[in-house]
């Protein structure tokens, strides 16, 4: 009964991350300093905080999207309760860090555009 629950918070971890996805890439969340990827730069430039954050949320999208199908596969496929949250979990860090480092990345390059 304890994997189940877990398999619902993973689900709805997933949901979540499409669902506060979907106002990013649609460029629908204006500069804040609650939601987004907020930086002084983005907060600085509205046309970067749109660009970043539309990246940003087709990035949650996907890993949400992932998130979803990977973790009711890995518990069907999984023996141990350990390994499937622990790859669960990493998906959900390594993905988190994957979106930062690309929300930088894309920052640098706008400002060299720039220059």
């Amino acid at each position: 009964m304890g994997s189940l629950l877990v398999l619902v918070v993973f689900e709805a971890t997933a949901l979540l991350f499409v669902g506060l996805g979907i106002p990013l890439l649609r460029r629908k969340v204006p500069p804040n300093w609650f939601y987004g990827f907020r930086t002084p730069s983005t907060l600085r430039d509205e046309p970067l905080w749109y660009e970043v954050n539309a990246r940003t949320g087709a990035d949650m999208i996907a890993i949400g999207v992932v998130l979803a199908v990977l973790a009711p596969v890995l518990y069907a496929a999984c023996d141990s309760l350990e390994v499937w949250a622990l790859a669960c979990v990493a998906w959900l860090l390594g993905g988190a860090l994957f979106m930062t480092v690309h929300g930088f990345v894309m920052i640098r390059e706008h400002g060299r555009r720039r220059d």
